[in-house]
């Protein structure tokens, strides 16, 4: 049982709706540990006298693992404050998320510093720049607010390159391809501010100011760009190109950087996992995928290959796609009639498909990521696998468990199994389609897999090249998957993942009901789950489609 401690040691919590008999009230606990997760790039701060807000660039703080591992460990303090027994399912589960949560950080503080904030496509850079021009502003009042904002981009530029001094002094390099694009970046925003600009005069256009007040809006705005805004991203670009980069080895060749990684893979399971572990899982669904694919593609006449793998698209555009994808995939996802899809969830993958030449005794499997542009192409429609897994999540699950935990695998890997499941549901359970799921599928897990060599086992060009070559591969692949996983670690792992622990669900509980088993009911199972730490949620799965069919059965 969890201790239970006096309730004046949790002072420093807000506990409205609690009385001394019942003890600290822990949804009130979870609120205030939630509420301020906000993770916009600006902040409100209020003049206590005169009430009024203004917005203020986070800075990137440089982390210390003392604070941090204090601040974790108060957490987990007042967190055992709460007399577990007493608490309800629903709060043990939050209880149980948020303690794996803050022993992962705890036990991770010693490496925060190795995070990039900088990557060069998702990085804090480009970030910014789309917080900016998503800022709402609705009167004069929010504009002269925003413009105090834009005014403290050089505040945060700073801010970020005395975060990469402290990297690079600390030895956590990156490698010079990615530091070049990063720099590349940066040159494009600076030299490129249109977008920033129209997108202030484009809201302007829509509020209750006069012409005059527009037009010195729009001046002033147009100052700071010059004046602030372009210098910021020159200045960050010029200090980027004065650290130290390798071009060669992944985070294993670094200091302390396969601990890191590790720490990393455990962050994104949920709790502390051996990488070995891992590793040993995808090896084993890498020989199973690779086998699915091999199989069906033997069976092919060669002129098969020629032509996209004999996989013809009846569809020429997303307007024609979408109803038949919806009206098909209903039949083994759950579907509401309120749910209304929207075009911003609409995207079409196109996976280039590698066709051997030779076709001697072997056939080469494709890859999933375009190498060059001389590659034919299969369109596959992911709607609506998103669309259905955060209409589901909204209405499934509670607000204080999506606030408490975002992993993040759990979007990853459900839009891989649902590609995957949808594309048989639309494509029929074909020859056609299982070679081009499987290929997908086993294509994420060699990309997963030489991330894991490389970054973790300390995997050169050598080992991968092997690698490839011990799965019918083509070696020239090898030296740019292995780029990739020197610039970008942790590439499709979050993917893979949790695709492994829903599939492994999945087969477990086909391997118990057989004929049986409900599809679509595992589906909503899993969607009500949503995202918890992986292993929770594949022992949750299964026990909750049980129970479901268990209570079916008694009706």
């Amino acid at each position: 049982m969890k201790k239970i401690v006096p309730f004046i040691l949790l002072s420093a919590f807000i506990l409205s709706s609690c009385s001394a008999d019942k003890g600290p009230d822990f949804s009130e606990f979870v609120k205030n540990e939630t509420e301020n997760q906000d993770s916009s790039f600006y902040t409100v701060i209020t003049n206590e006298e005169t009430g009024e807000e203004f917005f203020k660039l986070k800075k990137q703080e440089i982390p210390t693992q003392s604070v941090i591992q204090k601040e974790y460990s108060d957490k987990l303090s007042s967190l055992s404050e709460f007399d577990y027994d007493s608490l309800t399912e629903d709060e043990k589960l939050l209880y149980d998320i948020l303690e794996r949560e803050y022993e992962i950080k705890k036990s991770g503080a010693k490496y925060t510093l190795y995070d990039d904030i900088l990557s060069s496509e998702t990085g804090v850079h480009i970030s910014l720049v789309n917080s900016l021009c998503d800022f709402e502003i609705k009167d004069k009042s929010d504009a002269e607010k925003y413009l105090l904002l834009y005014k403290d981009v050089n505040g945060f530029i700073d801010s970020v390159i005395a975060y990469e001094k402290k990297r690079s002094d600390a030895g956590i390099t990156r490698h010079k391809n990615d530091a070049e694009i990063i720099v590349s970046d940066c040159l494009s925003i600076a030299e490129n501010p249109e977008r920033i600009m129209s997108a202030f005069e484009k809201k302007l256009k829509n509020i209750g100011i006069t012409d005059a007040e527009r037009k010195e809006l729009i001046s002033e705005h147009n100052r700071l760009t010059k004046e602030v805004f372009v210098p910021a991203y020159k200045k960050l670009a010029r200090e980027i190109k004065k650290f130290p980069t390798r071009t060669t080895g992944g985070l294993s060749t670094i200091s302390d950087g396969k601990e890191y990684y590790a720490q990393k893979i455990s962050s994104f399971y949920g709790k502390e996992i051996n990488p070995d572990e891992i590793i040993k899982n995808l090896d084993n669904d890498l020989y199973y995928y690779e086998g699915i694919f091999l199989s069906t593609a033997s069976s092919f006449p060669e002129t098969f290959y020629a032509d996209n793998f004999g996989i013809k698209i009846p569809y020429s555009s997303v307007e024609e796609i979408l109803p038949d994808y919806l009206k098909k995939a209903e039949n083994n996802f759950p579907y509401l009639e309120k749910f209304i899809p929207e075009t911003e969830y609409t995207s079409i993958l196109k996976f280039p498909v590698m066709a051997d030449e030779k076709k001697l005794t072997k056939v080469k499997i494709s890859t999933v990521y375009p190498i060059n542009e001389t590659m034919d192409y299969i369109s596959s429609d992911f709607f609506p696998g998103g669309a259905y897994r955060d209409f589901a999540y909204e209405n499934y699950v509670s607000d204080s468990r999506r606030k408490a935990f975002k992993n993040e695998s759990f979007a990853d890997g459900w839009d891989m199994y649902a590609k995957c499941e949808m594309n048989k549901l639309v494509y029929g359970n074909t020859p056609s389609q299982t070679l081009m799921n499987s290929n997908s599928v086993f294509w994420v897990m060699i990309i997963a897999r030489v991330d894991m060599g490389v970054n973790y086992e300390g995997w050169g060009e050598t080992e991968v090249d092997n690698f490839f070559k011990e799965h019918n591969l083509s070696v020239p692949l090898a030296e740019y998957y292995y780029n990739l996983a020197v610039q970008k670690p942790f590439y499709c792992m979050k993917d893979y993942l949790c695709f492994h622990e829903i599939t492994s669900a999945k087969e477990n509980l086909k391997s118990t009901y057989g004929r049986g088993f409900d599809e679509k009911l595992f589906n909503e199972t899993v969607l009500k789950n949503g995202y918890l730490p992986l292993d929770i949620m594949n022992e949750r799965i299964i026990s909750d489609y049980k129970k479901s069919v268990s209570e079916t059965n008694e009706e």
